[in-house]
This record gives structure tokens, sequence and C-alpha cells, in this order.
């Protein structure tokens, strides 16, 4: 797991921070690589959707792609694959 804490952003009267990113990373045999982002934002204003950009350069393409909320009394610090307790 990789862990960043605090990322802010503003704009006019709203701004959000992201308070902790959480990166669960598991290398296949075959070297394609399988990642779960967990971000936990904190925001100020009113907010109707948060963007999140991927580049396209220097690799060979994105698969399964899932993007969903996990409620924060469920996140527990471990990957959302991992069995609920």
């Amino acid at each position: 797991m990789i862990s960043n804490n605090h990322i802010h952003a503003s704009q006019l009267d709203k701004s959000y921070d992201i308070e902790q990113l959480d990166m669960f990373l598991r290398i296949k045999s075959n070297g394609d690589i399988e990642v779960q982002e967990l971000f936990k934002y904190q925001f100020k204003g009113e907010f109707d959707t948060v963007t999140r950009t991927i580049g396209d350069d220097n690799h060979g393409g994105i698969k399964d792609f899932r993007a969903f909320e996990i409620p924060i009394e469920r996140y527990n610090g471990e990957s959302p694959d991992a069995p609920v307790q």
C-alpha cells in the first residue's frame, strides 16, 4: 500500500482536500499491474462531480476500469477486495 495525505485544490468560493490516498498495487505474472486507488475527500462548498484524469502515454492502455463510492464507515484501510470482517 502507498499512502499520501492532504492534497488541496480551490476555485472561487469552493475547494476540496484529498485527506487520504491509499493505493493497492498487484503485479501479475504477465507484467500487468492491478491498481486500486481510494481517495478520501473533504469538500467545502457545493460540488456535483469529481474528475480523475489518467494519462494515456507510456503504457499499453487501461482495461476493466471501475469507479465507485465506498461509504467511509465501511472503509477500514484495506483493499476493498479484502474480505469484510
